[in-house]
């Protein structure tokens, strides 16, 4: 038996493992080793979940439980060639959501439905498409969540609080950065997912590691959750733990925090 056999660590990827496409040795070799020991090891992240098969293969990352991408709304095995999770909704009552406020909001300057084939569609205030009609038109469910950007970071604040407002339980909404509001099934965000990535593994501990707004939920479903010390303020505090800054290691520090606890 390995001593880290039945812990689950999830991780968020931008400001916590890695950054733009790159992830330190020392959290490689500390993952590789918490997973000789009997633990496992995935990203559950708001970015597609096929960038980030690619960034693990890159990066020599070893991954051994389902892989989570947009914000826990689609999940796909280890080795992302099969599904194991798809929240998204097969209608496009997420554009339809956002459509009256873009129309009449002006701070709110683009909006981008995330589906199967790519995040890179979206509407913006002079761009090609710049008409919620026309992007509704070009949108092929699942939608599995929808981001709404805005210039600035007040601005990204207060528009959350009025979606959050008119959404009531129908969606989860949190920024997943400063400027961009993140909108997903109320019942397919990070914090279902690692329920469901609890009952899928049969971890008997999940940690969660986060920097967020976006991964409030992790840290609220984990057993042990770990705010990066870059992360907002309002993550740390509701975080269980504190670790180093993410450009730190602070993968390989959290793990070496749950040696100390075996």
């Amino acid at each position: 038996m390995g001593k880290f056999d039945g812990f689950l660590l999830c991780s968020d990827y931008d400001g916590t493992l890695g950054e733009g496409g790159g992830v330190s040795e020392e959290n490689k070799r500390a993952i590789a080793e918490f997973e000789k020991n009997g633990g496992m090891f995935t990203i559950v992240s708001g970015r597609h979940p096929h960038y980030l098969r690619q960034l693990v293969e890159k990066n020599g990352i070893s991954v051994n439980a389902p892989l989570v991408g947009y914000n826990g709304a689609w999940m796909v095995d280890a080795d992302a060639k099969r599904e194991v999770f798809c929240g998204g909704r097969e209608d496009l009552d997420m554009i339809d959501f956002i459509a009256p406020f873009y129309e009449r909001d002006e701070r709110i300057q683009v909006i981008s439905p995330h589906t199967r084939e790519t995040y890179f569609l979206h509407c913006e205030r002079g761009g090609k498409i710049d008409n919620v009609a026309t992007l509704r038109r070009l949108s092929r469910p699942p939608i599995f969540a929808l981001i709404a950007v805005t210039e600035n970071e007040k601005d990204a604040e207060d528009v959350r609080d009025d979606l959050i407002a008119a959404a009531g339980a129908r969606y989860e909404i949190a920024r997943s950065w400063p400027t961009g509001i993140e909108i997903i099934p109320s019942d397919a965000g990070k914090g279902s997912a690692l329920c469901r990535l609890r009952q899928m593994t049969g971890a008997r501990v999940v940690v969660a590691a986060g920097d967020f707004e976006n991964d409030l939920g992790m840290m609220a479903s984990a057993d042990i959750s770990y705010a990066v010390a870059n992360a907002l303020p309002s993550l740390r505090a509701r975080a269980a733990r504190v670790t180093v800054d993410f450009r730190e290691h602070a993968i390989a520090a959290i793990i070496k925090d749950l040696e100390n606890d075996t």
